[in-house]
């Protein structure tokens, strides 16, 4: 049986690339249809500095000018981004797209050996970072093959390593050619141009292929399901990591596309996040299971209740469902917010369902939402892969729409388990009643 998404159908645009989307399109650029003062910046939290995105589009595009003319970046090339969260990251991943390269994220957490890994797995030609993680990403590069010229700095200095600045620097010498174009003989769906990590259901992580369409769809999914208060400016607070599928949709494009604020926490802390939820009366924050059960459980959140209990209106969580004993305790103590979940992966650009404003409520909760708009899922037993079920049966959850992604790089084989007819078939169970609400949990493969 498949399951249809109950939400109108979105025209999804198949001849952009995201940088021509959200940077040169009326419809679309918040630059092109507001003044200066009024557009969305990316923000950190710690020390204030601020990009609005003329800004933005300024520096990429000096920075995507300087690595085409000096260092020879072409299209389909892997830029690598080794990084906590800094507002200089999404100004290295927009010039990547710009120039037709294709955006990787690696943990910072990595060690040299992982590091090593991911470079090679992504085939990366160039590696941005951070002077904290410097020698574990020139070690790494020496492993891979990747010159150490390649390496550099998203932010601040170290000697004998050239910085995103000294690169912007250089390419505002040079008239910018025109951005990227998408081939005449194939469209958006078509060209790659992110690279995210999932290890799937098993093994060594794969690098996940997501093409501009893939990124661009979700956005206007997620759209058409936002709620913003009148009068004000979308907000959201970059808590997780960018390097996270969440992070490269919620926090890097997603603002851009509501001309909102991302306030980014270069580092986490319950104090840092709670104070800077307070400081701009951010209404809804996308978390993680973990961070909630600490909204619930840690004493320091009584050092802010009373401001969080007047300037929060809904709790989202993903990435794992959050145990419905945490969602109670969490109702009882902010009791006038809403609270919503969503179900994804990075196969499936982070969202294949969530909840509509109409069912942002904790009655709602044990529940992974809706299916987004121009999505479908079946249920499929799990011994038998033929079999679809029915409302009610539990089986294996399989999605398929302008989400999800185009495979995994150089790895036909795991493309090809975990991608079938244009459905991603993830190992997850699922029980879809009244339409297409569903609950799910890890089930191993079979």
């Amino acid at each position: 049986m498949l399951w249809e998404s109950p939400h109108p159908h979105l025209d999804i645009p198949e001849h952009l690339t995201t940088w021509q989307w959200i940077f040169e399109t009326p419809e679309h650029s918040p630059g092109l249809y507001t003044s200066r003062e009024n557009l969305g910046s990316y923000i950190n939290a710690a020390t204030r500095e601020r990009l609005d995105f003329a800004d933005v589009k300024d520096k990429a595009t000096h920075l995507s000018t300087a690595l085409i003319k000096q260092y020879g970046l072409q299209p389909g090339d892997t830029v690598s981004l080794f990084s906590t969260n800094t507002i200089w990251y999404p100004v290295a991943m927009w010039a990547t797209v710009r120039a037709g390269g294709r955006v990787n994220g690696a943990s910072p957490a990595y060690n040299a050996d992982e590091m090593a890994h991911a470079l090679k797995t992504a085939s990366t030609k160039f590696l941005f970072t951070l002077p904290s993680s410097l020698d574990v990403a020139l070690a790494a590069a020496d492993v891979a093959d990747l010159a150490r010229s390649n390496v550099f700095l998203l932010e601040g200095q170290r000697d004998g390593c050239t910085s995103m600045k000294d690169l912007i620097r250089v390419g505002s010498q040079y008239t910018a050619d025109p951005s990227y174009r998408i081939p005449a003989h194939l469209t958006n769906k078509d060209v790659c141009g992110y690279l995210n990590f999932s290890s799937g259901t098993t093994g060594l992580p794969k690098a996940v292929m997501l093409s501009h369409h893939n990124l661009i769809a979700q956005c206007h999914q997620l759209k058409q399901l936002q709620l913003v208060s009148p009068g004000q400016r979308y907000k959201i607070l970059a808590v997780m990591p960018l390097f996270h599928i969440t992070g490269v949709v919620r926090f890097c494009h997603y603002p851009v596309f509501m001309n909102g604020d991302c306030i980014m926490l270069p580092s986490f802390s319950m104090d840092s996040m709670l104070k800077t939820i307070v400081e701009y009366e951010i209404e809804e924050l996308i978390l993680v299971p973990p961070i909630v059960i600490r909204l619930v459980r840690d004493p320091i959140v009584d050092k802010y209740l009373p401001d969080l209990q007047r300037i929060v209106k809904r709790w989202s969580s993903g990435s794992a469902p959050t145990a419905p004993e945490i969602i109670q305790q969490l109702h009882k103590k902010f009791p006038n917010t809403g609270f919503r979940q969503g179900y994804g992966a990075t196969e499936s650009t982070a969202c294949i369902s969530c909840h509509p404003p109409t069912h942002f409520d904790y009655k709602y909760a044990a529940t992974a939402g809706m299916l987004c708009a121009n999505t479908v899922a079946k249920v499929i037993d799990m011994d038998d892969p033929m079999k679809e079920l029915g409302p009610g049966q539990t089986g294996e959850i399989c999605a398929k729409g302008p989400q999800i992604a185009m495979g995994y790089l150089n790895n036909p084989t795991s493309t090809a388990e975990t991608f079938k007819d244009g459905f991603c078939i993830r190992a997850m169970l699922a029980t879809l009643t009244r339409k297409v609400y569903y609950t799910s949990k890890i089930a191993s493969r079979r």
